[in-house]
């Protein structure tokens, strides 16, 4: 905040200001909540012990904010300038925009969003008001947060709506205020100005312009009270009941909520609606967002390649050296594109996925008898924890061999006691290419889902890597 409030000076000390966009992250709340004295030691817990960690780095944030609002009073740009507080688990950012004296101010404050339980034993609930689950998940407890606006200029009054917005609005209404058209018009949007909203003319979220969300496998449409949801997954917290003793399957949904009479999410209505144009209108919905992001990864942001393969807007960086830790032949499995097979984060627990060549894309055949032939990551970060696998997400350790069901990750390759059969081998090899079939799943290889990220399909459909050695 005080390289932002010298920034801003130097913006508005001329003449005329001068247009600006600036962007601010507050960390302070996100883990593990340092708290200065002041604050931690301000608040106290039901059992009269320090609770500042946590609560005073939210005081910590406020005060900033306060801050933030006074530099704009003091510069005399409050009243045209727009502030969007959105509440988010562990994060806070902020965007400034200015443009000029006759036309508005933008100043949007922001955070990741969905309830945070910071790996505590406590019920997610208290974390989320009743919401089901957390960050993470496209439950409402990881998505649904609260919304302030200030902008004194058009807001006179305190005002409340239960109107659905989301983040992907803020473009679209910031244009519609300055009356500028997007560069790309012809460009797929998902969201809505919500200009009529703050003008009193909108009490209602338009049919056509759903909320819309797509998160690995997840998907969830919500129009107004109703939201349909696909492939949910529990998230940073354990999945709650009814969902967290249900067949794999079955959880694949998809699932019909009315939030306003069920907001926790409990009673799914797909059947009594399923044939309802409500129901087929929305299921339709989600499969034309789903494919739009595809479209628009291929055609718009240039994500992947629209001949299949996957390139990002800048070449993908060189192969790196083959990693110390490879105890057997280490390989790489590339698309075309340059792209490989790899991890999501260097952790004990990550995501396999499609992404650039790096040190999370060199694997190997375990060399340990128990587990011969089955296929790990070679980065040293995660060693011990680095079998390819599918994720089990119930207390048995059952996964789903239904096509594109289970999520792919790396985690621990051992069972206690036993040889593990959870895993990936090498197949259909020759000496350039190579599959990877689960052990689990007897005739289910790894694939390339594109916008879904890599799952199970039948090997004779499954993808073909390139192989090549480290």
């Amino acid at each position: 905040m005080d390289v932002f409030e010298e920034y801003l000076h130097r913006q508005v000390a001329g003449p005329e200001p001068v247009p600006f966009l600036a962007a601010l992250w507050l960390h302070t709340n996100h883990v593990p909540h340092p708290a200065m004295p002041e604050w931690f030691n301000a608040y106290a817990d039901a059992h009269g012990r320090p609770a500042g960690d946590y609560l005073g780095t939210i005081s910590q944030m406020d005060v900033q904010i306060g801050r933030l609002r006074e530099m704009l009073r003091r510069e005399q740009i409050s009243t045209n300038t727009m502030i969007w507080l959105v509440s988010r688990h562990n994060i806070a950012a902020v965007w400034v925009a200015f443009f000029s004296r006759q036309q508005r101010y933008c100043c949007r404050q922001a955070a990741d969003n969905g309830a945070h339980i910071g790996g505590s034993d406590r019920d997610v609930n208290a974390a989320s008001n009743g919401l089901r689950q957390c960050k993470g998940s496209l439950f409402e407890g990881g998505i649904r947060v609260g919304g302030i606006l200030e902008w004194p200029a058009r807001i006179h009054r305190h005002m409340e709506t239960s109107v659905p917005a989301y983040t992907n609005d803020y473009l679209p209404t910031i244009l519609d205020v300055l009356g500028v058209p997007h560069e790309h018009p012809e460009w797929a949007t998902d969201g809505i100005s919500l200009l009529p909203l703050i003008e009193g003319t909108m009490t209602r979220r338009p049919v056509d312009s759903p909320l819309v969300f797509l998160l690995n496998k997840q998907a969830a449409v919500i129009d107004n009270e109703w939201k349909i949801l696909e492939q949910p997954a529990d998230g940073q917290c354990k999945m709650e009941e009814p969902y967290a003793s249900m067949p794999l399957s079955d959880l694949a949904g998809p699932f019909l909520f009315q939030l306003e009479q069920d907001p926790s999410e409990t009673v799914d209505v797909s059947r009594a609606f399923g044939n309802s144009p409500r129901f087929t209108s929305m299921a339709a919905a989600m499969e034309q967002f789903k494919a739009s992001v595809d479209a628009s990864a291929k055609h718009e942001s240039l994500c992947a390649d629209p001949s299949g393969g996957h390139h990002g807007p800048s070449p993908p960086p060189a192969m790196p050296p083959r990693p110390p830790t490879c105890t057997s032949r280490c390989f790489y499995l590339e698309l075309a594109g340059g792209s490989c097979l790899t991890v999501s984060e260097l952790k004990k627990r990550a995501t396999v996925q499609i992404g650039p060549c790096n040190g999370g894309s060199a694997w190997q055949e375990s060399a340990q008898q128990k587990r011969a032939g089955m296929v790990e990551n070679a980065a040293q970060e995660i060693q011990g924890n680095s079998c390819i696998k599918l994720d089990a997400k119930d207390a048995k350790g059952s996964v789903s061999c239904e096509a594109g069901v289970a999520e792919v990750v790396v985690g621990s390759c051992d069972k206690v006691n036993k040889p593990p059969t959870n895993g990936f081998v090498l197949h259909a090899q020759d000496a350039s290419t190579a599959q990877l079939m689960s052990m689990e799943c007897g005739g289910m290889c790894l694939a390339d889902l594109g916008a879904r990220g890599v799952g199970l399909v039948a090997c004779s459909s499954a993808t073909r890597f390139a192989y090549v050695e480290a």
